[in-house]
Order: C-alpha cells, then structure tokens, then sequence
C-alpha cells in the first residue's frame, strides 16, 4: 500500500494516548502544511482559514487511531474509526455509504458544534508538508474542498485543524469558527516525545509479521532466519499448510512492518505482510 487518501470525518485513538485539548499543539510542519493551504486559497481569491484548537484535537486523534488500528486489509478504508475510545466506531466501506458517523466527530469528542470534512493521506515513508501538499493539490476531490467547489461550493471554512503521525496526515474544515481559538505551537522535539508517548501507552497497537520466503523443510526455513538474523533482523519460523514460512518481526503498527518490507533486499520482492494476531 503506497497512497490512501480519502475525504471524511475521522478521530483514533485509545484518550490515554492523547494529549488533552487544552494542550493541543502543531509541529513546524504541521503550520507549513496549513500555510500551503492557505497560501493555495488566497491564489484562488479566497480568505485563509483560521486554525482551529479543536479541529487539529480531532485530527491529530484520528491519525493515531489509524496508526494503531487501522487494518489495511480490512474493508474500513481510511473512513475507519475504532471501538477503541469515547466515540462510534465506524466502519462504512466507501463514500456512498451514511457519513455521519464520520462528520459527527467533532462534537463527539470536543465543544465544536458543528459537522467537519476531511481529507487524509498516507504514505509508508516519512513525510514532509510539501510532499503531503503536492499529492493533495493533484487530486481534484482535495482540490474542490480546500476552496469550497464541487460538492463544497456551498461551504465557507471558518475553522482549519490539521495533524500529521507516523505517514499518516489528516486536515479538517468545518464552518463554525472555533470559540476555543488556535492551538499552541510546539517545538517538534516535545511533540516528537509526547507522540512516542502516545504510541507506548497504548497497548492494543496491532503488530505485524514480514513473511520473507516459505519453504518445504523446516531446517531451510531455519538456515534463512539465521541468514537474516546476522544481518540485524528478529523474526521466527511458523509452520503453515506443511511448508514453513519465515517471519521478521512481529512489528508494531503497520507502519513499521512496511518500513521493514521496503528496506529488505530485491531478492525479497514476493516478501508479504500479514497480522501476527
């Protein structure tokens, strides 16, 4: 899985993973984000939109949600909530589908009383604001909600909130403006230790073998893992159908079992990914 992107309304995320509102901040990058934002509707003859305290709560909930419980073989998609917090899990497979377990989220899970609209990214490699802005930009459905078009154009955004975790990054309008204001900006080392935190606190992260290779007889299985091993891999060999499959990991997050996958050598191209559970 290389891209997902999708327009919903999302949250993530166990509350003990998540800093409370009144504390919500942005890295440097997460404003460089919302900037290209804004700085794309003034070109467009639009007014820039004012961040939102509350916005950026729900964003930043939901790309942790997804981090830790999204199952990308599941038939969620990135409309995905969990059942694992103060707020309807939702689970509609496509666009087509009743939304408004997603656009409801705001004023599930702060004291924005009005509906949000969002758009997400994902990409298995750490990202910057502008590559995460450059794939929007190129996308016509991104396009026409950043200024109000299309299924938009009878929308004005008075509020902006925005998060981006582990490859994941979500943004959110909604028209109400945000009584609770702006949220705090943040050195990107204390919202790099206060993430960390958030994903050690929460046990239930998915984890993730890497299948290398599957082989007929346990002592070849054996003889690759050790292979591995000394190059700095952990995994194992599981027994499946009378063949034996050797395993890296498992790997916390979805994130990081790809990370892995991506880095192992071309002679491991048919390496997959499955849940360890």
């Amino acid at each position: 899985m290389k891209k997902i992107l999708g327009i919903f309304v999302l949250l993530g995320l166990s509350f003990a993973a998540f800093p409370q509102q009144s504390k919500t901040c942005l890295s440097s990058e997460e404003v460089r984000l919302g900037n290209l934002v804004n700085k794309m509707r003034q070109q467009n003859d639009l007014e820039p939109v004012k961040l939102s305290r509350s916005l950026s709560y729900v964003a930043d909930a939901h790309v942790k949600d997804l981090y830790l419980n999204f199952d990308p073989y599941g038939i969620c998609g990135l409309y995905f909530w969990s059942d694992r917090g103060r707020w309807e899990a939702c689970c509609p497979a496509d666009e087509k589908e009743d939304l408004d377990c997603m656009h409801d989220k705001p004023y599930e899970l702060t004291s924005y009383q009005s509906k949000g609209y969002e758009a997400v990214y994902y990409h298995n490699n750490k990202q910057t604001a502008d590559t995460i802005f450059g794939y929007w930009q190129r996308d016509s459905l991104v396009r026409d909600l950043f200024l109000e078009k299309g299924k938009y154009r009878n929308k004005k955004w008075n509020a902006m909130g925005l998060a981006v975790f582990e490859g994941f990054a979500s943004i959110w309008f909604g028209e109400l403006a945000d009584k609770r204001g702006a949220p705090l900006l943040c050195s990107d080392s204390s919202r790099k230790k206060s993430d960390e935190k958030a994903s050690e606190e929460n046990k239930a992260v998915p984890r993730y073998f890497v299948f290398v290779r599957s082989y007929r007889s346990q002592s070849d299985a054996q003889t690759k893992l050790a292979e591995l091993k000394e190059n700095g891999y952990s995994g194992k060999v599981l027994s499946h159908k009378q063949r034996f499959r050797v395993a890296l990991g498992p790997y916390r997050g979805f994130s990081k079992a790809t990370e892995i996958k991506n880095k192992l050598s071309p002679d491991y191209k048919d390496a997959w990914i499955q849940n360890a559970e």
